[in-house]
């Protein structure tokens, strides 16, 4: 699987003289490579190479929230967003 991946990316970038695309191929049967890490590897590239905004200046990029379920999801969501928005929207209507 992994040596068809390589090859369908060199021949997708066959014609190109230079190309910064990466490509991440895993197996779920053998050394399975977790989110967390990914994770990690992105927000140290873009901390090293920041892409450059609009106005000039690099773009700060912050860690990301690696949630372990769904149920911790719902609660992040519930925490961070829902009950902002209730209490908002409280003050706004009384």
């Amino acid at each position: 699987m992994v040596v068809n991946a390589m090859i369908a990316a060199i021949a997708a970038h066959a014609n190109k003289t230079s190309s910064e695309t990466i490509y991440h191929v895993g197996s779920s049967v053998s050394n399975p490579v977790k989110f967390s890490r990914i994770q990690r590897c992105g927000y140290r590239y873009f901390s090293e190479h920041p892409w450059i905004g609009k106005d000039g200046k690099p773009v700060i990029v912050g860690e990301v929230t690696v949630l372990n379920s769904m149920a911790s999801f719902h609660r992040y969501i519930r925490l961070r967003y829902l009950l902002p928005l209730q209490v908002c929207l409280f003050f706004f209507y009384s």
